[in-house]
C-alpha cells in the first residue's frame, strides 16, 4: 500500500517543471547578486581627498616648529569624501621617516593647558583621532602632534597615516624637512595644501 502510494507520487512528478523552477531560482539569485555588485561599484565611485593647513596651537604663539629638541605640529585636516558611502579614517597620525624608512610615530595630543586656564584647548574629533565622514561631504578637524627627540634619530619627511574600515593602512605625504631636527624655520601654512597619496 505504502509502496503503491510512493510509486504514484513519483509517477505524478513533472520533472520538467522542477528543472524550470530550479533554473528560475538560479537566474533570480544571479540577478540579485549582479544588482548588489553594481550598486556597490556605483557607491564606491568617487574618492577621498585630504588637505592640511599648519596653524598655531590654540591660545599659544607656537606653530609647526622645532623648539628645544621637540617637534610641534598643530594642523587642520580637511577630509573631502565624494563617494556615495561614508568612510572611516581611524587613528589619524603623523609618522616620521628618513627617506622611506620609518622612524617614529608622533604623540596625539587630546588637550593642551589646564581646564581652568584661559589657554585650554581640545583637539581631534572630541579628543579622538578617528572620524566617520558621511557620503558626499567635507569634515574638518584640528589636531596637535608632539614628539621629543630623546633617541637622537634622524628624519627628513613626515607622513600622515590612517586605517580604513577594512583595517588597511594608508599613507599621505605630509611635509618634507630635509634638515630634520636641525630645521630652524616655522611651518605656518597660509592656505590649504592637498596631500599626495603614497
Amino acid at each position: 500500500m505504502i509502496i503503491n502510494l510512493f510509486n504514484s507520487i513519483i509517477a505524478s512528478i513533472n520533472y520538467s517543471q522542477i528543472i524550470y523552477l530550479t533554473i528560475g531560482a538560479i537566474l533570480s539569485l544571479i540577478g540579485s547578486l549582479g544588482v548588489m555588485l553594481i550598486e556597490r561599484c556605483i557607491n564606491s565611485r568617487g574618492q577621498i581627498n585630504l588637505y592640511k593647513k599648519n596653524v598655531f596651537i590654540k591660545n599659544f604663539d607656537i606653530t609647526c616648529e622645532i623648539c628645544d629638541n621637540r617637534l610641534y605640529v598643530p594642523t587642520r585636516i580637511e577630509i573631502v569624501n565624494t563617494k556615495n558611502t561614508s568612510v572611516l579614517l581611524r587613528n589619524i597620525n603623523l609618522e616620521l621617516f628618513y627617506n622611506n624608512k620609518f622612524k617614529k610615530k608622533m604623540l596625539q595630543m587630546e588637550e593642551i593647558g589646564t581646564r581652568t586656564s584661559t589657554n585650554y584647548g581640545t583637539y581631534g574629533n572630541d579628543k579622538k583621532y578617528s572620524i566617520i565622514v558621511p557620503n558626499k561631504s567635507v569634515s574638518s578637524l584640528e589636531f596637535l602632534y608632539i614628539l621629543d627627540n630623546q633617541n637622537k634619530f634622524e628624519f627628513n619627511n613626515i607622513r600622515l597615516s590612517f586605517y580604513d574600515e577594512k583595517d588597511k593602512k594608508h599613507y599621505y605625504r605630509f611635509m618634507t624637512l630635509s634638515q630634520g631636527w636641525s630645521t630652524q624655520k616655522k611651518f605656518h601654512d597660509k592656505d590649504w595644501i592637498k596631500l599626495e597619496k603614497l
